[in-house]
């Protein structure tokens, strides 16, 4: 299995997780060693942000720990059902993904799932996560808004996705 696939594996189990089922950080966790070693290389769990379900996948690559964030963003509406909103939303996704050099994509179910990835130089360790995930999410605050007043995201229940991420896997950021 190669990494593409595996952090697609990931992606897609994260996005499938994430509106129903919440993955918490365990503030007991021991995340180093005495010598300061990590004891994890591998860190999940989600976080809900302006009314939005974020999977959060960390790693450990050398000396960089690797954050990769996955949302679905609500459903683009088809344009007989609205053309404003669904070229608004498009503009404000095209935005988020310009200002945080990420990727989107809408699957057949017209979902837009955003694909983020930071890389931060140390250790995983609870303050580097926290940090580097609480920038990208107040980084995104106000797309969310934008988004949320242009259609408000639906219930965990509503938005549970069946998501392959093999659709998914894209070399370089998309403007679609």
């Amino acid at each position: 299995m190669s990494i593409t696939s595996e952090i697609e594996n990931t992606a897609k189990n994260l996005i499938e997780n994430s509106a129903s089922q919440k993955l918490g950080l365990p503030v007991t966790d021991k995340f180093n060693t005495s010598d300061g070693k990590p004891t994890r290389t591998n860190i999940e769990f989600t976080v809900q942000h302006e009314g939005y379900w974020f999977g959060v996948h960390a790693d450990q690559e050398g000396g960089f720990a690797v954050f990769r964030i996955h949302a679905i963003l609500g459903q683009l509406p088809f344009t007989f059902q609205s053309s404003f909103a669904r070229t608004s939303i498009m503009a404000v996704v095209r935005g988020v993904c310009k200002h945080l050099k990420a990727r989107f994509k809408t699957d057949e179910h017209q979902r837009i799932i955003l694909i983020h990835e930071v890389r931060a130089k140390g250790i995983l360790h609870p303050k580097i996560i926290l940090t580097e995930t609480t920038k990208v999410l107040l980084q995104l605050k106000p797309y969310l808004q934008l988004i949320t007043a242009l259609q408000p995201p639906r219930q965990a229940t509503d938005t549970q996705p069946d998501v392959q991420m093999e659709d998914y896997a894209v070399e370089k950021p998309s403007t679609e």
